[in-house]
């Protein structure tokens, strides 16, 4: 098994919407969740930084104005 597919599917049957998304464009990502309304993101605590500082920089988005 490739890494996180025993955490989607465990997500997926729970009954949530899984979108698999991997790393490499995290301003496509960020658009992914501003267009679909992503509530819960599952990643490496590192990355979250690294989200934080695209939204600003290319969104002018505080990292909690990108989710509920």
């Amino acid at each position: 098994m490739s890494g996180g597919t025993c955490d989607s599917i465990s997500i997926a049957r729970t009954g949530a919407t899984l979108v698999n998304y991997s790393v490499g464009n995290t301003k496509e990502l960020i658009q992914v969740i501003l267009d679909l309304g992503i509530t819960a993101l599952h990643c490496t605590p590192s990355y979250l930084d690294k989200i934080a500082q695209v939204a600003k920089d290319e969104y002018g988005l505080e990292a909690n104005q990108l989710g509920y």
